[in-house]
C-alpha cells in the first residue's frame, strides 16, 4: 500500500494497538497522537499541525508546538513512549529521541511505529508525504539509540510490510545503569 493523504487519516497506530499493548500497560506518553490515542489510558501528546495540512480533527490530551521539546516532564517522568509514523516529520529526529530517553523511567519502554523507506515512498518520489522530513530504516534508529544510550534492550524489531502496513516497530526497554545493550 502507498501513503495517500486522501485515504491515511492518522489512524497508523490502529495497525499494532493490540501488539504494543503489554508494553504500555503502566501507562505513559503517546507522542504524536494524532486524532485518537493508541490506548486512552496514555496521556496523547500532539502540535495539532495535521489539522492545518490535512483538515484532520485532532483532541490530544496536551497541544505542545515542538515533540522533540517536551520540557514540561522530569526527567524519568514517563513509565513507556509511544511514537507512531512521528519522527520521520520531526527536523531533529536524534534530539527527539534523546529528549524521549531522558523522558523514559529506567524499566519503561519505547515504542516506536515508522515507516519503512522500502515499503513508503521516499522523500520527492510520487505518494510520498509532503511533510516527511526523513526516510527511515529500522538499522538507522537502532545504530543511533546504540550510539545515544548506554542502556537498553531492544524487544521487538519487525518488518511489517502486509496488506496496509508499509512500516517498521522497534521496542526498546531502559536498562539499569551499566546493563549495556542487548538485541
Amino acid at each position: 500500500m502507498v501513503w495517500d493523504a486522501r485515504h491515511s487519516q492518522g489512524f497508523e497506530s490502529t495497525k499494532i494497538r493490540y501488539e504494543v499493548l503489554s508494553y504500555l500497560a503502566r501507562g505513559g506518553l503517546d507522542i504524536g497522537c494524532g486524532p485518537a490515542k493508541v490506548w486512552p489510558h496514555l496521556i496523547g501528546i500532539d502540535s495539532q499541525k495535521d489539522t492545518a495540512l490535512f483538515g484532520i480533527e485532532m483532541r490530544p490530551d496536551l497541544v505542545v508546538p515542538d515533540a522533540g521539546r517536551l520540557a514540561i516532564f522530569s526527567d524519568a517522568s514517563a513509565e513507556n513512549i509511544f511514537s507512531s509514523h512521528l519522527l520521520e516529520h520531526i527536523e531533529d529526529w536524534h534530539g527527539a529521541l534523546r529528549e524521549w530517553w531522558r523522558l523514559l523511567k529506567t524499566g519503561g519502554h519505547l515504542v516506536l511505529y515508522l515507516p519503512h523507506a522500502e515499503h513508503y515512498p521516499r522523500i520527492g518520489q510520487p505518494g510520498a508525504n509532503p511533510d516527511h522530513k526523513h526516510d527511515f530504516l529500522p538499522e538507522m534508529i537502532v545504530d543511533f539509540c546504540g550510539l545515544a544510550f548506554p542502556d537498553w534492550s531492544l524487544l521487538e524489531c519487525q518488518e511489517r510490510a502486509e496488506s496496509n502496513e508499509y512500516s517498521f516497530l522497534l521496542v526498546f526497554r531502559k536498562e539499569n545503569p551499566g546493563s549495556g545493550h542487548a538485541e
